[in-house]
């Protein structure tokens, strides 16, 4: 595994929630369904077959064992130290994965990837723009970048309501946060019952469509994750459009996914 020295408060916030939350989860959670229902439209994992791809901000790295599965070759990237630790063990028996610790504005790649894959990660990136040009950067020509990212259109309501905890959950210890996520684990338990029972709540899709298909630790982890990290953006589509655009990528393509957020596909020229 390549090491980059890393300094990022960011990174720590994810170092520790992995150290927590790294084990494997249901199913469902891992799985190639949840990575084709969040790029949607715009890739069929077929096309990665003879290829090779980064997963950037990896994580436990259960995309990367997606992509294992599907790639001729996956370069994992994530700079938290837990995780990569957790990325390692779940993966290490693919012999087409390898592992480099960096953060995903200093990736030391040039015109090496067809594919790069970041799910989830770019919102949490202080410098997005720096992130961008670096993936850019490592594409080939012709290559692909795949991104997922919070959407502000449609979470209007939810950053109400967020916000106002935020100001407090950034400034918690790891224990005291993991608490307070299960202290309000009923209340999203409720909220998903009710968008299945009342369509056209806020997020009702993303309920219907996503959150029902997890567990209780899973939903755990999403609450954890949503209070925890001291940087979440959350992009409007024109917001997104421009940065991408801005790293000299062309055909962009965006998908609106459960009226949220958003997946972009944008190709290197």
């Amino acid at each position: 595994m390549e090491g980059i020295s890393i300094v990022n408060g960011s990174i720590q916030d994810f170092n520790d929630q992995w150290g927590r939350y790294g084990e494997k989860m249901n199913e469902y959670y891992e799985s190639e369904e949840l990575l084709g229902d969040i790029l949607g439209p715009l890739l069929v994992l077929d096309e990665i077959g003879d290829k090779e791809v980064a997963d950037v901000g990896a994580g436990n790295g259960r995309f990367t064992e997606v992509l294992a599965r599907r790639a001729k070759a996956v370069v994992s990237i994530e700079p938290a130290e837990k995780a990569m630790a957790n990325n390692e063990l779940r993966n290490r028996s693919y012999n087409n994965v390898s592992f480099v610790r960096c953060e995903a504005e200093r990736m030391p790649f040039r015109d090496r990837f067809d594919y790069v894959f970041c799910i989830g990660v770019l919102h949490h990136i202080p410098d997005m723009r720096e992130a961008l040009k670096s993936m850019a950067y490592s594409l080939k020509s012709d290559g692909t970048l795949l991104l997922w990212v919070y959407g502000r259109e449609g979470n209007g309501l939810y950053l109400a309501f967020s916000k106002v905890l935020r100001v407090f959950t950034t400034r918690m210890s790891d224990n005291w946060l993991h608490r307070i996520a299960g202290w309000l684990l009923p209340a999203l338990k409720m909220y998903r019952f009710l968008c299945g029972k009342i369509s056209n709540l806020p997020l009702a899709d993303y309920c219907n469509n996503h959150l029902a298909k997890l567990g209780d630790e899973e939903l755990r982890l999403i609450i954890f994750d949503q209070l925890n990290p001291s940087v979440a953006y959350y992009l409007t589509r024109e917001q997104i459009k421009e940065m991408v655009a801005g790293c000299g990528l062309v055909d962009m393509e965006i998908y609106h996914r459960h009226g949220y957020s958003w997946s972009v596909k944008a190709r290197k020229p």
